[in-house]
């Protein structure tokens, strides 16, 4: 398919780990096992599990974009929770099926996103420099995303686990105090912040 657009030239888009997963989806591996043959650390390493999971051959931007949503949810949820203890291996594990099991999988049992697919040097890349804050934020606070598309399928494929199409759900977020946006670069996906 190409490289996707506003990456570096040393980016070479191989997997930075290879795992394994058991018939309910869940990744068997331990988390800080997989960060530590990327040579990375667990917030980095999940992080980037994300974007190869959501957006895995996606633009520069759109990475970038997802990765600050997901640390825009992170800090919602630090400031709304603070006894709770939240990280973004917690974030990315906890599933509304079976809890804080602490493994990555698929966003079937309930997750915020996908951590199921292994991550690029490309997303381990993004993630290390919007962790770093070497850049900024393009969607402003954002603290969900969906790619209409895909939501519109999933809805008529998997009604169960997805309730709603992309219209139904940007008048829920509406309900909810949260306004709809678009990011440049990633035209395919839509971002939603609170309403300041």
């Amino acid at each position: 398919l190409g490289k996707p657009s506003g990456f570096p030239s040393f980016i070479k888009f191989k997997k930075v780990t290879k795992s394994r997963q058991d018939a309910a989806g869940f990744v068997v591996e331990p988390p800080a096992d997989l960060a530590r043959r990327a040579g990375t650390d667990i917030t980095t390493y999940t992080l980037a599990r994300f974007l190869g999971s959501e957006y895995r051959k996606g633009s520069f931007a759109g990475q970038v974009a997802i990765a600050w949503t997901m640390v825009n949810r992170l800090r919602a949820r630090q400031k709304a929770q603070p006894s709770n203890d939240w990280t973004m291996l917690k974030l990315a594990t906890y599933t509304t099926k079976y809890g804080n099991k602490g493994l990555y999988g698929s966003q079937e049992n309930g997750r915020v996103a996908s951590t199921a697919r292994d991550p690029t040097d490309g997303n381990l890349y993004v993630a290390t420099q919007v962790l770093a804050g070497a850049v900024s934020d393009p969607t402003g606070g954002a603290v969900e995303f969906i790619d209409p598309t895909d939501l519109d399928e999933l809805a008529v494929t998997k009604p169960k686990s997805y309730s709603m199409n992309t219209k139904q759900f940007i008048a829920d977020r509406a309900k909810r105090g949260k306004e709809v946006l678009a990011v440049a670069g990633a035209k395919d996906l839509l971002f939603f912040r609170p309403v300041a």
